[in-house]
């Protein structure tokens, strides 16, 4: 009977074993067919890593060293008690100065009270301060940090420098000695120039304003570039790199505040004289313009000089062909006028490309002449030069060109009406080859009368504009 229980046991064991192995052989079968779920993608920041001037999890004190409340960070085998600044950024080198430390400054190098770096010439050193604000440091300078007594300001002596504080941040720098207090704000030194980008920025003359650049000079910051001269001022900003943290400024319109030119004149003329043989025949002019104008409010007013003079466009000045004339000759042909005039005058519009100008000044003159006749009747040889002060009078209109292309210069070319007139008789200088018969021609006299002249100048020359 025994024997009859334990084959009923173990067949029952056999067929327990026999689904059990179907079952998992089956949800072995299952998992296989099943789609496969691949693990979530994670994103790996291979890149440099940023440090925040923000407080947070990106804290250099929560990132490295000890827990917060106790301020000890470690950065190679130095010891730093307080965090007062850290490395974000350098360019080039920058070395200890005057301290124990060696270890290399770089990215995360973090300083301590009252340290010392001295950055390299064309070198720049980007860092976070302790409070938050960015700062770089442009070589060839030295950086030096606070001094914990009194929580002092970083101090930058030589090269150049860029502070930018965000909302709710400020910090204090010393920029070659003068100590400047900055606020929700941006300011960068260069070449002794401080350019106030944004914000509220002190100083030990007062309070600076914004847009403005500011020259150290008699023991307070002057303006040197008010806000009619941004251009100066921007142009003073794109001289150094900026850090993503800068305020990104526009380029300005330029404003001009001068322009020098110096170039050719020439045109048609005509002069008037009471002696026929004082005057000069098919006149044409020649000469040089020295000029420079200056913005008075819309306007300009204008400053020239000018050498010029009037001949016979045929004119043959050889001496060798001054005998009697050839018949047809005009006797008047080796007569020559030049004048040297100091203008002051008006320009419509100073920041227009074009304008109207008015000029108006006083000249000192000579008058050659080298009148030839042979008759009828006895023939003379006038050979005199007349000295006179003379009064110029001219209106006109200037283009420039091609000013928005180069932007510091252009060309310019005017043209404009004149009067020219003599007023008084100097003195008459007698030439040792004149010849008049006696008795005296009717053609000799007015000899210290004055000349007139009129026609059109035009004036074609290259400029420069600052």
């Amino acid at each position: 009977m025994r024997r009859n229980f334990v084959a009923v046991d173990l067949i029952l064991l056999l067929i327990g074993l026999y689904f059990s192995l179907g079952a998992q052989a089956e949800s072995i079968l299952l998992a296989q067919n099943a789609p496969r779920v691949l693990p979530t993608k994670k994103t790996v920041n291979t890149g440099p890593e940023e440090i925040a001037p923000e407080k947070g999890n990106t804290d250099p004190l929560n990132k490295m060293g000890k827990p917060k409340d106790n301020k000890t960070v470690l950065t190679g085998n130095q010891q730093v008690q307080e965090f007062v600044g850290v490395v974000q950024f350098l360019k080039g080198k920058a070395n200890w100065d005057g301290t124990d430390r060696k270890d290399d400054i770089g990215f995360k190098t973090l300083f301590g009270w009252n340290e010392s770096v001295a950055v390299d010439d064309d070198a720049h050193l980007k860092m976070v301060t302790r409070s938050r604000c960015v700062a770089v440091v442009y070589g060839e300078s030295q950086l030096q940090t606070p001094l914990k007594s009194a929580e002092s300001a970083w101090n930058v002596v030589g090269g150049s420098a860029r502070w930018i504080c965000g909302t709710g941040q400020s910090d204090t720098v010393r920029l070659n000695g003068h100590a400047i207090s900055l606020s929700d704000g941006e300011l960068l030194y260069h070449k002794k120039l401080l350019y106030i980008v944004h914000g509220k920025a002190v100083s030990e003359s007062g309070e600076l304003e914004p847009g403005q650049t500011y020259k150290w000079s008699g023991n307070r910051w002057i303006v040197e570039y008010d806000g009619e001269d941004l251009y100066q001022s921007w142009e003073l900003a794109q001289k150094l790199p900026a850090p993503k943290e800068s305020k990104s400024l526009g380029e300005p319109s330029r404003k001009i505040r001068s322009r020098w030119y110096l170039g050719p004149m020439f045109g048609p003329a005509k002069t008037s004289h009471p002696n026929s043989l004082f005057e000069i025949s098919d006149p044409e002019i020649h000469g040089i313009r020295a000029a420079v104008n200056f913005k008075w409010g819309d306007q300009s007013v204008i400053g020239s000089l000018n050498f010029y003079e009037i001949e016979n466009k045929n004119s043959e000045r050889d001496c060798c062909s001054m005998g009697p004339p050839q018949p047809g000759d005009d006797p008047t042909r080796h007569n020559l006028y030049e004048s040297f005039t100091a203008d002051v005058g008006w320009r419509s519009n100073h920041d227009r490309d074009w304008a109207w100008t008015a000029r108006m000044g006083i000249g000192l003159d000579i008058l050659e002449v080298r009148s030839f006749s042979s008759g009828p009747g006895p023939g003379f040889s006038f050979q005199r030069d007349v000295d006179f002060i003379s009064a110029h009078l001219s209106f006109g209109i200037e283009k420039i060109f091609f000013e928005e292309w180069l932007g510091w210069g252009g060309l310019l070319l005017s043209a404009e009406a004149f009067y020219h007139q003599g007023l008084i008789h100097q003195k008459t200088n007698s030439e040792p080859f004149e010849y008049i018969p006696d008795p005296r021609p009717p053609e000799y006299h007015s000899v210290d009368d004055t000349l007139s002249a009129f026609g059109v100048i035009f004036n074609f020359a290259p400029l420069l504009q600052f």
